[in-house]
């Protein structure tokens, strides 16, 4: 393992693994000499000052909210060495593996998963709604698997609060492709997405799903069409975040299937075991 010690404000860690960077961070698994593993993300100051104060402060406020904490990789604190220009936050580890790793691996996810996946998510948006934010970064990299496998959403600097309406509406319109990537695997870039709107918003919605189902050689449910065509239209009916939950667990108990949180543990210990063996 690497030793940490020659830069003061990691001084107390040690690498165990680099996991990656983006434009902002770089991303290590590290434990302290209690053995105490965590998720550190160092960044260094400069272009992207404004998205590490918002890293640092969404995560000290969710920890605060009983509502929504429980979703999140847990933020531990963060420490900065002005001397050389740097900080580094640590959280919890909860696993290195996305939900987008998984997706890419077994190509898509059939129905009951990806609506049982997609359920969990969508609670994790309503529940920021609720204290007036929205996860402007809505994807499945943002969304790990932990140990237990529990989802567990990460990107803090992408959260904000609410401006105005559009954004319950656009939460909604993220969700839906959302659930189409996770049924597909397929991720819809801005530009497919805006043609896939206009395309509903003509009315074309037979067109659109015959389209999606023999680009992917898949048939999906009328109960799971309807789900996404009010999640598309919800601006036109003012159907919100809490009636498409209520949906989608109907959904559920129209099929008399129960236990869907133990269904979608056991799908991902199915996945890594299978992975393994490989």
């Amino acid at each position: 393992m690497k030793d940490f010690s020659s830069q003061n404000i990691l001084s107390k860690y040690y690498l165990i693994e680099e996991l990656g960077s983006d434009e902002s961070f770089d991303f290590f698994k590290v434990k302290d000499s209690s053995g105490n593993t965590y998720f550190l993300k160092l960044f260094i100051k400069g272009k992207y000052d404004q998205k590490l104060f918002n890293e640092i402060e969404k995560g000290m406020y969710l920890n605060t909210k009983e509502e929504v904490h429980s979703f999140f990789i847990k933020y531990i604190t963060s420490e900065s060495d002005t001397k050389a220009k740097s900080t580094c936050i640590i959280y919890e580890f909860a696993g290195k593996k996305t939900l987008n790793d998984i997706l890419m691996k077994k190509l898509f996810f059939e129905e009951r998963l990806s609506l049982t996946i997609f359920g969990k998510i969508a609670e994790l948006v309503d529940s920021l709604h609720k204290i007036g934010l929205t996860q402007t970064n809505l994807k499945l990299d943002n969304i790990l698997i932990d140990s237990n496998y529990n989802l567990k959403m990460s990107g803090f600097s992408s959260i904000q609060f609410i401006q105005d309406n559009n954004a319950f509406y656009n939460d909604i319109l993220k969700l839906a492709f959302l659930l189409l990537q996770l049924l597909t695997g397929k991720c819809y870039l801005k530009k497919q997405e805006s043609k896939i709107i206009k395309i509903i918003k003509q009315g074309k919605l037979e067109f659109f799903w015959k389209s999606i189902e023999m680009q992917n050689n898949q048939t999906f449910s009328k109960k799971l069409k309807e789900l996404i065509n009010k999640m598309f239209e919800s601006d036109k009916i003012n159907v919100n975040l809490d009636e498409i939950i209520h949906i989608e667990n109907n959904w559920f108990n129209d099929l008399q299937v129960n236990d869907n949180d133990n269904y979608m543990k056991n799908s991902f210990k199915q996945f890594e075991e299978e992975e393994k063996n490989f």
